[in-house]
């Protein structure tokens, strides 16, 4: 994301081409016109040196230690999703709970815009409020152009893991917990989601798995 984002994670290379031959012959020292025969007794001169062209400074000059004279460097190297960054902060601050609560960034698309940066992006937040194992979260999506796309859905769940991806989908599992199971260790599911980018949202695909049921 731009390079997300920290302005979502990019940087263009110019093709360089190199000069076509010259297509003008050798040039050789026009022919005497002449028709006096040589003199046996002169002796044989050898033409001076012409004197070398004048040599501009700053065409010369060395590279200075601080690379002046280089190609300008690439773009500044930026996270694919920056937590800190205020594309992701303000998609936080519009996540929804049923309880009053924080968020944070607990996981995201790894890289950096030097690697490449997919297409979407994605973002796994956190509720900072509940401490028994059973904490809220959200799956945020980003495109790379910097743009905020949505969340998985608008309900949190518990027990939420982006387990996969590709340049333009999401892999979300989601677990819940079943009659008698302890906080730390639910049994319902596993269910696995995957969220594909159609342009303009993210939609759950038809063929894959399912939220959590209502109770979980």
């Amino acid at each position: 994301m731009t390079a997300l984002l920290a302005a979502a994670c990019g940087s263009e290379d110019a093709a360089v081409t190199s000069a076509p031959p010259s297509s003008s012959a050798p040039i050789s020292a026009p022919a005497s016109s002449s028709s006096s025969p040589p003199n046996p007794g002169a002796e044989a001169l050898t033409p001076a040196p012409e004197a070398p062209a004048p040599v501009d400074a700053a065409d010369s000059a060395p590279e200075s230690a601080d690379g002046a004279g280089s190609p300008p460097p690439n773009e500044r190297v930026v996270p694919c999703v920056d937590p800190s960054s205020p594309v992701v902060q303000d998609a936080i601050a519009g996540l929804w709970a049923p309880i009053e609560t924080g968020w944070t960034v607990i996981d995201h698309t790894p890289g950096t815009s030097a690697e490449g940066c997919p297409t979407i992006s994605w973002a796994l937040a956190r509720d900072t409020t509940t401490g028994n194992g059973t904490y809220y979260s959200h799956v945020m999506f980003f495109h790379s152009s910097g743009r905020y796309i949505g969340q998985a859905s608008g309900k949190p769940y518990s027990y939420t893991t982006v387990v996969g991806a590709t340049d333009t989908s999401v892999d979300v599992r989601y677990n819940w917990l079943a009659d008698g199971d302890s906080f730390c260790c639910p049994t319902g599911g596993p269910s696995v989601m995957t969220f594909e980018y159609d342009g303009t949202v993210m939609n759950p695909r038809g063929d894959t798995g399912h939220f959590p049921p209502p109770t979980a």
